[in-house]
């Protein structure tokens, strides 16, 4: 699952009364079959055949119709900015939780056309600049922003002018821990769509010694296969002790694309596992590098190639990357997440 269902989960074990409303997208992060603990709780707000980022603002509008009433705090999950929509009662609180600014519609505009035909993409190139427009009304409309990381907080203050508070995504570091297995393969955790590069992984394998897992399905996960060389496999969604045995018997997890914070990196680390990774976004907060792995400058096939051969030269102190992974612990989201929105609640409450 994405960034957003793993805050999502950590929020419902805190608040198992709290109301959830959201629109549904039959193709989204929550893998084929899974049920999540929030699937029965949720009051749709409209649904989708898939989440077209060029469709914001009719996902806005689905939002804006919710049905919310007597909430003293409204908390919205906000990446391509339609759920900031949320109305918000008369004295209540708003509270966003921004996963940064939305690649589709900024830094990463031509890898998310690449999912569409050639012939469209002129069109939807043309949209984007009210959609951004779109997109900084919105999140204006946050009484309170949160972030996941200070490279997303950097990005939102320049669109929105709005300063937001770091608070970190929660990992599941008591469940990702350290193995004692061989170590046999590098290892990919991600959607297999454009904007993820899976295909530089495969084009940087290709002719090396060295053995890849993919775990994770999307749209190009046949095509990809198809092109793959033999040492590199393809298992799409795994369950959760599949992934966990997989990140203890990996070299290292190579994460190809730039992340606003990045979980698969943490996951990584609380296994005992070092990461290769770009030199952006929320890798600089995660990945101390030569230290719990390596960060490059250039996301080419030949820059993952040598930096693949350089790890498997290092030796890498599994405590010093336990360390790492514990700053995002689930707790220490829990307990902060719980003081910023009782401090919201008692302002809900204050006399005007």
């Amino acid at each position: 699952m994405g960034g957003t269902e793993r805050v999502l989960s950590a929020l419902i074990a805190s608040y198992p009364r709290a109301r959830l409303l959201a629109p549904r997208f039959e193709r989204s992060n929550v893998p084929a079959g899974a049920q999540p603990e929030w699937d029965s709780r949720v009051v749709e707000l409209g649904r989708a055949r898939r989440k077209l980022h060029h469709l914001a603002p009719v996902y806005a509008r689905w939002v804006a119709a919710a049905p919310i009433e007597r909430a003293r705090v409204v908390l919205t999950l906000v990446h391509g900015g339609w759920a900031a929509a949320a109305p918000v009662p008369s004295g209540a609180r708003h509270v966003s939780y921004c996963a940064g600014p939305p690649r589709a519609l900024y830094g990463q505009e031509d890898h998310y056309l690449r999912a569409y035909p050639a012939a469209a993409r002129p069109f939807l190139r043309a949209a984007l600049p009210p959609l951004r427009a779109h997109y900084r009304a919105l999140m204006r409309r946050s009484g309170r922003l949160l972030t996941n990381s200070l490279a997303s907080a950097a990005g939102l203050e320049r669109l929105v002018g709005q300063r937001a508070e770091v608070v970190y995504p929660p990992v599941r570091t008591d469940f990702f821990t350290p193995g004692t297995g061989p170590r046999e393969h590098f290892l990919a955790v991600a959607r297999v769509t454009p904007q993820k590069r899976i295909d530089v992984l495969v084009d940087a394998f290709r002719g090396l010694d060295e053995r890849l897992v993919v775990v994770g399905g999307g749209p190009w996960l046949d095509r990809l296969r198809a092109a793959a060389p033999p040492n590199v496999s393809f298992a799409g969604y795994v369950s959760d002790d599949e992934l966990l045995r997989l990140y203890r018997r990996s070299h290292a997890v190579v994460c190809p694309s730039v992340e606003e914070f990045g979980i698969v990196m943490v996951e990584a680390h609380a296994c005992g596992t070092p990461v290769v990774a770009p030199r952006a976004g929320g890798a600089l907060e995660i990945v101390a590098d030569g230290a719990t792995g390596l960060l490059v400058d250039r996301l080419d096939a030949e820059s993952v190639r040598s930096a693949v051969r350089a790890i498997r030269g290092r030796a890498f102190d599994a405590r010093e990357l336990r360390a790492s992974a514990e700053r995002f612990s689930v707790d220490r989201f829990a307990s902060r997440m719980d003081a910023i929105l009782a401090e919201e609640h008692e302002l809900s409450l204050a006399p005007r």
